[in-house]
């Protein structure tokens, strides 16, 4: 049986994922996990307190995902394209993580991970640009090569979603392919 604790993060972590940051409030979800709204402050002291929690459990648990997904042994530009493919496909499919981006959230998320120390510490984006660094580096990419591909990939991780698939239907395959092509064009 779920603690009260835990009910109140599935609860959280739930309305979150369909309303978005902005748009859930501590009584919905204090309602959704069958406790006060008083209760809830047993826990957290905030809704940012709340989201940024849970961002960071879903960072970690992400991050371990992709880490298991890839093939590390792989020559580099097999490497970089399972990192860029495999990242950006996460990343944009998990509306917690995409919540990073939120303006209001920022400024505090920012704060957290300037914070902590360690690998253990770091964003899903961050682990993702510094392990393409040392890929882009290893696969003997020259600096104005690098730079262009980290340019392009900065702009392909922040690109936003449509919001209704039917604005553009092909748009998670168009993507997926500008990136393979533009990793191979770019490892040439």
């Amino acid at each position: 049986m779920a603690t009260s604790k835990e009910a109140l993060d599935q609860a959280a972590y739930k309305i979150f994922s369909e309303k978005g940051y902005k748009h859930t409030n501590i009584a919905e979800i204090a309602k959704s996990a069958n406790m006060a709204v008083g209760s809830f402050y047993k826990f957290y002291k905030s809704k940012e307190a709340l989201f940024i929690a849970l961002y960071v459990q879903e960072n970690d648990r992400v991050k371990q995902q992709l880490k298991s997904q890839i093939d590390w042994e792989a020559k580099p530009a097999k490497v970089i394209d399972q990192l860029v493919t495999t990242g950006l496909t996460i990343g944009a499919d998990n509306p917690i993580l995409a919540e990073g981006h939120n303006p209001d959230l920022a400024e505090d998320l920012t704060a957290y991970y300037e914070a902590e120390t360690g690998d253990d510490q770091e964003t899903l984006a961050q682990f993702l640009n510094k392990t393409l660094v040392t890929q882009l580096h290893q696969a003997q990419l020259g600096k104005k090569k690098r730079k262009a591909f980290l340019s392009v990939y900065d702009l392909l991780a922040n690109m936003p979603t449509p919001t209704d698939p039917q604005d553009l239907p092909a748009y998670d395959e168009t993507r997926k392919n500008l990136v393979k092509y533009f990793v191979k064009g770019i490892l040439a």
